[in-house]
């Protein structure tokens, strides 16, 4: 957990401090296109717009292997603030 919001903060991303068993970060105006990314990449998260946190994903927190490719997914798409115009 620990490691994947570091790498998210390092991606630009905010990330709520919390001790749950997921990570919940602020990806900015491309949220909703990182959502999609890594939707279509087999990676299954929960947009928060319901909780009024629009630019928010929810990110369970999977084995190292999984957080190595979804922080590269993100990186490739130009980071949590960029993301791809």
């Amino acid at each position: 957990r620990a490691r994947l919001a570091a790498d998210l903060r390092t991606l630009g991303a905010t990330v709520v401090d919390s001790s749950a068993n997921f990570v919940l970060a602020d990806f900015g105006p491309h949220a909703a296109h990182i959502y999609d990314a890594l939707l279509s990449h087999g990676f299954i998260t929960r947009q928060m717009s319901a909780y009024r946190l629009p630019t928010h994903l929810r990110i369970a927190i999977g084995t190292p292997d999984e957080i190595d490719r979804l922080v590269d997914l993100v990186r490739r798409l130009g980071g949590a603030r960029t993301g791809s115009d």
